[in-house]
């Protein structure tokens, strides 16, 4: 796979070409399209995937496998390896119609599915959007935009309808608390999908797609989304009584840090309870396995929580948050 990356074969200068996605499409690490796993049970968990990108995303082409088989792109927040077959080139002018469009449809559904030529269905997440070829809906309740599609290796713009109800707004959602929440409970009980795999979300996914959609992007990558936002608060040496005291200054929508996960903060209950919203993998429950060891146990799914399950096979979830980001310059002051 590492030969196959042709990397001896790279120019000293590369002429980047413009594609965009056809397909939704996996972003993988190496060119190679078959899983790699540490276990054979452990299928959920492919080690080669970066993430999942959405049908009519932008890509920067720098390069192809020595197979032929796979591009390397960069979309706006991941670089890898895709499926040749997932994409069409086009020229920079069309590319950017879709990179920058001055008038665009946002889906707000946590899963949009969209028929397109009467055959092709395409799923989009959460915040991907699509140019506007009117800018009211028609006489029909419908929007009309465009779609890239591949006609025989060459680029082609399919005009499709989609019904102008909740699921799809013109433009970004208003960047609000409010908003937030709403678009983060309409994961609520979704698949947790690695990478985006199985159509699902991570949790830096999950985040990603839910700021997305109110026009803000971030990286998909929890430790990357940590350091991306510009108000971050330290709790990693804190005790638990502390971190709760600073846990109860943020607004709903900031997000929780631990170790390779993120969480968004809902805000708290009537007794006081801190709760969080997120795509979790597993979570342990101590004393519960064989001869009393810990149980771990796959929940994979996107849910609400305290912050007291347990995260590792001895300490809460709260003992292993590190730290709270926000984009909110007041996040840490009272009131």
């Amino acid at each position: 796979m590492v030969d196959n990356c042709s990397l001896n074969a790279l120019p000293e200068r590369q002429t980047v070409r413009f594609a965009l996605t056809t397909t939704r499409a996996n972003l993988r690490y190496l060119p190679e399209s078959a899983g790699w796993y540490e276990d054979s049970y452990d299928t959920h968990y492919d080690l080669l995937q970066g993430t999942a990108v959405n049908p009519a995303e932008p890509l920067a082409v720098l390069a192809e496998s020595r197979d032929k088989r796979f591009c390397f792109v960069e979309t706006r927040n991941f670089s890898g390896w895709m499926d040749r077959n997932a994409m069409v080139f086009t020229d920079r002018e069309k590319w950017m119609e879709y990179a920058a469009p001055q008038d665009f449809l946002v889906m707000t559904d946590h899963k949009k599915k969209i028929q397109v030529d009467g055959d092709r269905s395409l799923t989009f997440r959460m915040g991907s959007r699509l140019p506007l070829r009117r800018l009211e809906p028609q006489a029909d309740g419908t929007w009309l935009v465009s779609v890239p599609v591949d006609v025989s290796g060459t680029f082609r713009e399919a005009a499709v309808r989609i019904p102008a109800d909740d699921t799809v707004h013109k433009g970004w959602l208003p960047y609000s608390e409010n908003n937030l929440m709403r678009q983060a409970f309409r994961f609520l009980g979704d698949l947790y999908g690695w990478g985006g795999l199985e159509e699902g979300v991570d949790c830096a996914l999950f985040t990603a797609d839910v700021y997305r959609s109110v026009g803000l992007d971030l990286p998909v990558d929890a430790e990357e989304q940590r350091l991306a936002m510009p108000v971050s608060l330290d709790l990693e040496n804190m005790d638990d009584k502390n971190k709760l005291e600073a846990v109860a200054k943020l607004h709903p929508g900031d997000l929780l840090f631990t170790d390779g996960h993120v969480m968004m903060y809902l805000g708290r209950d009537d007794n006081g309870e801190p709760y969080v919203i997120h795509a979790g993998s597993s979570r342990w429950f101590p004393g519960e396995g064989e001869e009393g060891a810990p149980l771990k146990y796959y929940t994979r799914r996107v849910t609400v929580d305290d912050l007291h399950w347990f995260k590792g096979s001895g300490k809460t979830c709260l003992e292993l948050v590190i730290n709270a980001g926000s984009l909110r310059e007041d996040t840490t002051k009272n009131g």
